[in-house]
């Protein structure tokens, strides 16, 4: 299938999984929940999502996304005639959002989004655009195909099918250099030192290039959130900052380096974020 010749399948899928942080049990009458595409998607797509209210809320709600690395499209299906992209972001992103809303999103793996729509992926970094600017044909699917009414299994199958028949289409090129690059930094965790580790055959400037081309950001900043995920799950373990999660985390100097970039990437520090 065409769809392996994207990336390395290996390479993204099983060893870059990012994670976002789980709405607080404070935050009554909201939910998150992830469901993977067709397995044939997964070089393509990370996951669909869906963030939505089961009761009306009291009071409008502030949505803090930490970053991921990823691109995504998002549309509330209670509006699905304005759908959006939120590019590679270099920091947390806040979102005020209504007392009611079902926002669903496509994520997809780092560096295929520019190759599926044609584009690079610097021209997103740290912005959030109309789909409709990008991709008519999908937004206007959207906006046809995605009742209110429909469950979230029922979408991702509808996006599954879209997806499956639109990649058929394609005829994505890899870069082996591009892919080397990223299989060092997913295995060192994103603890790596650029211009020592990153050997992928080619000039620091010309690499530079590849990732600004394909995730949006150079390799120095693309590995600090790779290594940001990495902490953002470590929190799962119940350690608190400090030793213990220090201990687990390479490439901080200190507590104070380690809490600094987790609040940045996420918005919180690891004893308040909740996952």
């Amino acid at each position: 299938m065409l769809y392996s010749t994207i990336m390395n399948s290996e390479v993204i899928s099983t060893l870059y999984k990012p994670i976002q942080p789980a709405i607080k049990q404070a935050d009554n009458g909201i939910a998150y929940r992830e469901l993977t595409p067709d397995a044939s998607l997964k070089p393509f797509i990370h996951c669909y999502w869906q963030l939505d209210t089961k009761t009306p809320l009291t009071k409008p709600f502030d949505y803090k996304v930490a970053a991921d690395g990823c691109i995504d499209i998002f549309f509330d299906a209670l509006a699905p005639e304005q759908s959006f992209v939120m590019g590679f972001s270099q920091q947390f992103a806040q979102f005020p959002l209504a007392l009611s809303f079902r926002y669903i999103g496509i994520r997809f793996q780092p560096s295929a989004f520019p190759q599926v729509f044609q584009l690079r992926a610097d021209e997103l970094t740290n912005r959030t655009l109309a789909l409709e600017l990008i991709d008519k044909k999908l937004s206007s699917f959207i906006r046809l195909s995605t009742p209110a009414g429909s469950s979230f299994g029922k979408i991702t199958k509808l996006f599954n099918l879209y997806f499956k028949q639109r990649f058929a289409q394609l005829e994505p090129k890899s870069d082996p250099r591009l892919c080397r690059a990223l299989e060092v930094i997913f295995k060192h965790r994103g603890a790596v030192i650029t211009s020592q580790d990153l050997d992928a055959g080619i000039s620091q400037r010309q690499l530079r290039r590849l990732f600004k081309h394909y995730i949006g950001a150079s390799p120095k900043s693309f590995s600090k959130i790779v290594r940001f995920q990495h902490i953002l799950k470590l929190t799962q373990l119940d350690m608190t900052p400090g030793h213990g999660l220090l201990s687990h985390a390479q490439g901080f100097y200190d507590q104070s380096h380690l809490i600094k970039d987790f609040k940045q990437l996420s918005g919180s520090t690891p004893s308040k974020i909740s996952i």
